[in-house]
């Protein structure tokens, strides 16, 4: 028999978390009552231990590192462990959702996407061999498994809100809408990530794209404007400017956070035409104060499409003065907050 696991190796977090169809969970807490087959259990508990061998002597780091986490579908048991395409591509869109919602909300801190990284575990039977990331290994000691540049357990502010459990109830939902949310998501994701090999031009190009497609955004003048009429009712700091809009100089007046998204799609232009660009010198603040903010924005945007396919109308009340609350700071404050800090550096 063919089986699968996935982990989720550091995320830190204990309990059991319901989302849509699937459930995180704990698995040194929960393996014995989740995966009922005892050879499934030995071989998931083994790839588990893999992980914690390379633990670095922290405390903190120590704790992540043990409280390894598992992602599986509610009827796991009843599929004889397995995953389908279906399970993958949602499971993923779980695990870009918890990133997304622990970078945005954490504070003033900066979350690597790195950290909601899973690996889906293929084996059979009792063989030591295993197919990880669609490749095949005759032992599973070939398998060398690569750590986030940092693993602590106040990078995640919760994994039961209200916006994972709206993301949960859009899983399967196939319209073109819903699939901009995920594929925004996506693109985030990868705007977030840490890897030396991941330059700032391609955190704003995903970034951007994150935009495009749940706005579908046609030039930076298209784009400052739907962002002016999304917040027309909210009293931002406003600003003139004086720029061209079909060849024709115009002086327009947007609010500032328009104005971030003007910015923001001349840079986009600036790396698409391979412009040089001095990265120490920046309206906004440095590169991940782009994709934080970025972040926010794009949190209001999702809730307004879940709020339109009536994902929203299932929640509370209660549930959502919560999102509200986690909606309230005003973004041009947070604007004028990273100018202020960058003109003190």
């Amino acid at each position: 028999m063919n089986y699968s696991i996935a982990l989720v190796p550091y995320l830190g977090e204990q309990g059991n978390y319901i989302i849509g169809k699937y459930q995180l969970w704990n698995f040194e807490e929960f393996k014995n009552e989740i995966i009922l087959d005892e050879v499934v259990r030995t071989r998931a508990t083994e790839l588990a231990e893999r992980h914690r061998e390379f633990v670095i002597d922290i405390p903190v780091v120590d704790v992540c590192c043990k409280n390894i986490m598992a992602i599986t579908p509610l009827n796991y048991c009843e599929e004889n462990y397995t995953y389908t395409a279906e399970d993958t591509m949602n499971m993923r869109n779980i695990m870009y959702a918890l990133a997304f919602y622990n970078i945005v909300m954490n504070g003033n801190t900066f979350v690597t996407s790195d950290l909601y990284n899973f690996s889906i575990y293929n084996f059979t039977g009792e063989s030591r061999g295993m197919i990880v990331h669609g490749r095949a290994y005759t032992n599973m000691e070939y398998v060398k498994f690569i750590k986030p540049y940092e693993i602590t357990p106040w990078s995640y502010k919760s994994l039961d809100n209200f916006f994972i459990k709206s993301i949960g109830m859009s899983l399967g939902i196939n319209n073109r809408r819903i699939n901009s949310i995920f594929r925004t998501l996506e693109l985030y994701y990868h705007a977030a990530a840490m890897g030396k090999l991941v330059s700032n031009e391609s955190r704003i190009l995903n970034l951007m794209m994150a935009f495009d497609t749940i706005l579908n955004v046609k030039n930076k003048n298209d784009f400052a404007s739907k962002i002016e009429k999304f917040f027309v009712n909210m009293t931002y700091k406003k600003e003139t400017r004086d720029i061209s809009i079909n060849y024709q100089r115009i002086e327009k007046e947007w609010n500032i956070v328009s104005w971030w998204c003007y910015d923001l799609y001349k840079l986009r232009n600036d790396i698409i035409h391979c412009n040089e660009i001095d990265w120490k010198i920046g309206r906004y603040g440095h590169i991940f104060d782009y994709v934080k903010f970025g972040g926010k924005l794009l949190m209001h945007l999702i809730y307004k499409v879940l709020e339109d396919e009536n994902i929203m109308g299932e929640l509370s009340m209660d549930q959502r003065i919560v999102i509200l609350f986690d909606l309230e700071s005003k973004l041009d404050e947070e604007l004028l907050k990273i100018q202020r800090e960058l003109e003190e550096d």
